[in-house]
């Protein structure tokens, strides 16, 4: 059983073993759309821990990394994925000088995908996250704006306020650019 949207707590875990099964692998996992793949998942074959992701996905250089952008070996910092990745989308939509792109994941640490979540390494060897490290907005706020070209709303998975239009001050959508505040 996969649980995704938001760290799974601590008396999530209680509930599924003591009302559904004991024995499932109940893996909370990390990634995302945006990467179509997860940074942190679960192993049938390795313990699973309460309130952990218990496994890096392979493929990826995932690591903590501090503000100065050094690697943590204990306590919380950034979620990175240092190296390229084999699903690591190359752009958005309509963002033709990649601007939007780079500012999204690569302008906390030049080169390096900043996810926008805060973590820590745990020492089973997976991830705790702690949330979200980015300023994100309500996905709400972008929704409630009528998209320019059609006057219907969309609302976007992720809105990110570290990327403000230069037209209107809003919030740039870092997913999907499909969100109403990237097109109004």
């Amino acid at each position: 059983m996969l649980s995704t949207g938001s760290p799974l707590a601590h008396e999530g875990f209680d509930y599924v073993y003591r009302c559904f099964k004991s024995e499932l692998c109940l893996s909370s996992i990390s990634g995302g759309t945006d990467i179509v793949s997860c940074f942190a998942l679960g192993n049938p074959t390795a313990p699973v821990w309460r309130g952990e992701l218990q496994c890096k996905g392979l493929g990826m250089a995932v690591e903590v990394w501090g503000d100065e952008g050094q690697r943590l070996s204990e306590g919380k910092g950034e979620l990175v994925c240092s190296k390229p990745f084999p699903s690591m989308p190359l752009g958005f939509w309509k963002d033709e000088d990649g601007s939007r792109f780079r500012a999204a994941y690569f302008e906390r640490f030049p080169g390096v995908w900043a996810h926008g979540d805060y973590a820590e390494e745990t020492p089973h060897g997976g991830l705790i996250i702690h949330g979200r490290s980015d300023a994100v907005l309500n996905p709400v706020e972008c929704a409630s704006a009528p998209r320019k070209s059609t006057g219907r709303w969309k609302r976007s998975k992720r809105c990110w306020s570290r990327s403000p239009s230069a037209s209107k001050g809003r919030a740039m959508c870092g997913w999907c650019c499909l969100c109403a505040c990237a097109t109004a």
